[in-house]
């Protein structure tokens, strides 16, 4: 399985290389511009089948994959320590961030958004500074989980009630996207695993 990444210039443009034939899943995400995730073939989940997949003949240029990206609704929440601060991370950890991963209600993939960390050096990475995240979704129900890349805190799916935060799929609460944003979303992160 290949994962390869391609940022966009200031048209929307982008170009990806060095890809062997094959059926691909081509994703936006991760974008600045508070826009809905997409997957190719006007998509918002993860292509289940091969044939809905992007087919690539070895050695040759696929011209347009293209994709159009709806503004979506914002979802806004906070990420924290168990005790209220903001995630930190050890300078040991290498490059790390907070990663929001979403699913729809049947557990389709919806996509993830790294809203946050630092690198080794300590700068910030993301919008995260101060531990607030906004992603933009679709209208729909859905489950959210937030864990670093780096395995130093324990994943947590969404719940209300901060002093729940669910470990997993089946103890988290959906949370509901409208037309109007969502507001208020508490993460708090245990350390360990």
């Amino acid at each position: 399985e290949a994962d390869r990444r391609a940022v966009t210039d200031d048209r929307g443009r982008y170009e990806s290389i060095d890809l062997d034939g094959g059926r691909y899943r081509l994703y936006v995400g991760e974008n600045r511009a508070g826009m809905s995730p997409a997957w190719h073939g006007d998509r918002q989940l993860c292509p289940d089948r091969d044939d809905e997949c992007l087919a690539v003949a070895g050695g040759t240029a696929v011209d347009g994959a293209d994709f159009a990206l709806d503004p979506g609704t914002p979802v806004r929440g906070s990420v924290r320590e168990a005790d209220g601060r903001v995630v930190s991370f050890p300078a040991t950890a290498g490059a790390v961030g907070v990663e929001v991963g979403v699913w729809t209600a049947d557990r389709q993939w919806v996509g993830h958004w790294t809203v946050g960390g630092q690198a080794v050096d300590g700068t910030p990475l993301g919008v995260c500074r101060d531990g607030s995240f906004e992603v933009h979704l679709r209208p729909g129900r859905y489950y959210l989980q937030v864990k670093d890349s780096a395995g130093v805190h324990r994943a947590e799916y969404y719940h209300p009630d901060a002093e729940r935060d669910a470990d997993a799929f089946d103890q988290a609460e959906p949370v509901e996207v409208g037309d109007r944003p969502v507001v208020g979303l508490g993460f708090f992160l245990a350390r360990g695993r």
